[in-house]
């Protein structure tokens, strides 16, 4: 939310992260309004800490849980007032990430309807689907070929994933936030996706 205040930083790759967030809500609409209401949350809530600092979790706006997640990158390069260091330590680095690998992402089949479930409000477990998406990036970057799941009534795998000439060799589910990725995946195959990249 551009404004008079001059954030803490700047960062394309935050930018660029919000950027496609906002092309993709553009059919619903309002994730701008709704991130400015999170950073009015947090501001509120912050100052009814006279002695002591809240706790970072009750800085989130529960009823929109990914737009405070959002509200935080936000307030990174716009709001300073809105920001919380050890909130968006959580957050902000996926955010980036993300950003980092817009390219690959774009790629990638179902990922749109991934991201627009993603930013629904009512989403009350975004954490999942943001790791979703840093880890298919990481899928890609060892280029492997990443495909969103659709969403169905039963239990399934969240990503395929497999090498080009091999789609179905790996599929992926991610359950929850900073938890590894279950895979039904071959031995050396994953071993090779979860290697650290180089500097």
């Amino acid at each position: 939310m551009a404004n008079a205040l001059k954030g803490i930083g700047d960062d394309q790759d935050l930018r660029a992260a919000l950027g496609w967030f906002h092309q993709i809500d553009s059919t619903r609409g309002g994730l701008a309004k709704r991130i400015i209401s999170a950073q009015e949350f947090f501001r509120a809530h912050a100052a009814e800490g006279e002695l002591q600092w809240p706790e970072p979790t009750d800085l989130l706006m529960k009823t929109d849980l990914i737009a405070s997640y959002l509200a935080q990158a936000d307030a990174f390069l716009h709001e300073p007032r809105s920001y919380d260091l050890t909130l968006a330590a959580h957050i902000v680095p996926f955010i980036k990430h993300i950003g980092m690998g817009l390219r690959a992402l774009r790629r990638m089949p179902g990922v749109v309807d991934r991201v627009h479930r993603l930013l629904n409000p009512k989403q009350e477990h975004p954490d999942g689907a943001v790791y979703e998406l840093v880890a298919a990036i990481r899928y890609a970057h060892e280029e492997f070929e990443v495909e969103f799941v659709p969403e169905s009534a039963s239990r399934s795998a969240d990503l395929r994933v497999g090498p080009p000439i091999a789609r179905r060799n790996c599929t992926s589910s991610a359950s929850g936030y900073g938890r590894a990725i279950t895979n039904s995946v071959r031995r050396p195959a994953l071993r090779h996706c979860l290697r650290p990249w180089p500097d």
